[in-house]
């Protein structure tokens, strides 16, 4: 994975991103953005995780939470499977230019 962007205030250190959003009054909330990119070798389930710590005597984690949206899968080829359909593409063009009747009278 590939760190790429944080809202501001995070840092990134070893693949563990960190947040200092500072003081936050009671019942308001902040939201911090990451973007990361996936290998394309990557394989298996990746899981995401977040903590939220706080100095004071009452500090409420149960209330965290963590949002994942994952950038759409876009469908590839190797190399080899696009030289595959090239050569399939052109072969059916040929085949249909072919097959049409002539229209001499």
């Amino acid at each position: 994975m590939t760190f790429n962007s944080a809202s501001t205030g995070c840092n990134e250190s070893g693949g563990i991103i960190t947040c200092n959003i500072g003081s936050l009054a009671p019942n308001t909330s902040e939201t911090s953005t990451i973007a990361v990119s996936v290998d394309s070798t990557t394989t298996g389930m990746l899981t995401n995780s977040a903590s939220v710590t706080g100095a004071g005597a009452d500090h409420d984690t149960t209330s965290a939470t963590t949002t994942v949206s994952p950038a759409a899968l876009i469908p590839t080829l190797t190399q080899w499977g696009l030289i595959a359909l090239t050569i399939l593409m052109s072969a059916a063009i040929a085949l249909r230019f072919r097959r049409q009747p002539s229209m001499t009278p």
